[in-house]
């Protein structure tokens, strides 16, 4: 996932987003941020894996607890970032397998 996100050589400005505009700290390479920023960019990487053949896939949270959070100030986006991530890795399998959102679909 880094690796795929590396391409897009993504600036400070890309990791805020509007969310975190005002955030008072540096938030360039806090990559499990883009699931809450720039979540089209994920939901492609996953579905670029499941069509070169992956047969899983995994969410974009390599980083997403307390811990790490802690450098970038954002603890308190932890609980966010894995509940979106885990529901974009969710879309992209459901569209590669041509499931139509529906009343039991989780996304």
């Amino acid at each position: 996932m880094g690796t795929m996100i590396q391409k897009y050589k993504f600036q400070e400005v890309d990791f805020r987003g509007e969310q975190f505009k005002d955030h008072t700290r540096p938030l360039k390479g806090n990559n499990d941020l883009l699931s809450l920023t720039k979540p089209e960019v994920i939901l492609n990487i996953h579905k670029e894996y499941l069509e070169a053949g992956a047969d899983l896939i995994t969410t974009n949270t390599f980083n997403a607890n307390r811990i790490s959070m802690a450098d970038y100030g954002m603890e308190n986006q932890v609980y966010e970032m894995n509940f979106q991530s885990a529901r974009l890795a969710r879309k992209a399998h459901y569209a590669f397998l041509k499931i139509p959102p529906g009343p039991k679909t989780i996304l």
